[in-house]
């Protein structure tokens, strides 16, 4: 009888599901949902006293209705991308990936009628689903909190930093919201002061979306990384810590290659800032431009590198997956 596809994914589901890993990930995903929108409202609490306090009765320029539900489930979501739900998915994925090697279950299932090829891409396809629906956890959820919090509109224009939240050079801003209003170019080409302006609800539902999509695609070479550490140790245990090693490594690169970047009196400085670009690290930051109409304008060299890490380190796991004895 053979195996479906289908079916192998189901059965992939059911191993992390059996330790309980399925339903804590997808537990910490929902706590980002929840956690945003409270800190974006304690934010704005803070940023109202601290007005007050300068300047008192003059708080109402205070951004205390710049929010809104769609913010907040933005939010969210980007909290799902940053490192530290990173290092919980590393545990699940090692565990998705190399278990089968240490418990020698993976011999019984190639004996029926099934490809390696076609378990391979089930394990591909049950990370992504993962990851997918953990994003989509902290959506539903950061817009349902944000809903009674902050309401259904609000003067999002007031949160439009471009200069400081879109360029890549700049350190990101909070609350990472900018790209939900723009600046007129009429008013920019004619010299005038030009106040930014919200974009309509449809457009910044795309830009939710295209966040989600970007956000799929950033954990593309954590999944290949684990991916090709587990198909070389077969060890849950030395996959979880050769692929935290490795991105620990890659974020001390991007740091050492930034400072020596920065030293022009240095020789190689210039070297030195082309190869902080390189790294997985650096590459990352084409997230922040989602929803902005520049994200192949000013992100697309970072989507090419993250597609080719990730077809690398898949294309590395895929072949050690299929060529190696997995008894």
């Amino acid at each position: 009888m053979t195996v479906s596809f289908w079916g192998l994914c189901v059965a992939e589901l059911r191993k992390v599901r059996g330790r309980g890993l399925l339903y804590a990930t997808l537990l910490f995903g929902a706590f980002h949902g929840v956690v945003a929108p409270l800190i974006a409202q304690l934010t704005v609490f803070a940023g109202e006293s601290a007005m007050e306090k300068l300047a008192p009765g003059d708080a109402a320029g205070a951004p205390s209705d710049s929010l809104d539900w769609l913010v907040a489930a933005d939010l969210s979501q980007t909290a799902v991308t940053l490192p530290v739900f990173a290092l919980v998915f590393l545990f699940v994925m090692s565990i998705l990936w190399a278990q089968d090697f240490s418990l020698g279950t993976l011999g019984m299932l190639v004996i029926r009628p099934v490809s390696r090829l076609k378990i391979f891409l089930s394990k591909v396809a049950v990370s992504w689903g993962l990851v997918g629906s953990c994003l989509l956890l902290a959506v539903v959820l950061g817009g349902a909190i944000g809903l009674p919090l902050f309401g259904v509109s609000g003067d999002v224009e007031k949160l439009a930093v471009v200069e400081l939240c879109v360029d890549p050079d700049d350190s990101p801003c909070f609350p990472f919201v900018s790209w939900m209003a723009e600046t007129p170019t009429a008013d920019m080409a004619s010299g005038e002061a030009a106040e930014p302006v919200a974009l309509s609800l449809g457009r910044r539902l795309l830009g939710v979306f295209q966040g989600f999509l970007l956000a799929l695609l950033g954990f593309g070479p954590i999944i290949g990384l684990v991916a090709a550490v587990a198909t070389i140790t077969r060890s849950p245990v030395l996959t979880l810590f050769g692929s935290l090693f490795v991105l620990v490594a890659d974020a001390l690169a991007t740091f050492l290659f930034t400072v020596w970047a920065s030293l022009e009196s240095v020789g190689g400085h210039e070297i030195a800032g082309q190869l902080r670009e390189l790294t997985l690290w650096s590459v990352r930051g084409f997230y922040r431009l989602h929803g902005t109409g520049e994200i192949f304008e000013r992100g697309g060299g970072d989507i090419a590198l993250t597609c080719l890490y990730t077809g690398i380190f898949l294309g590395l796991a895929g072949w050690q997956f299929i060529r190696r004895d997995l008894t």
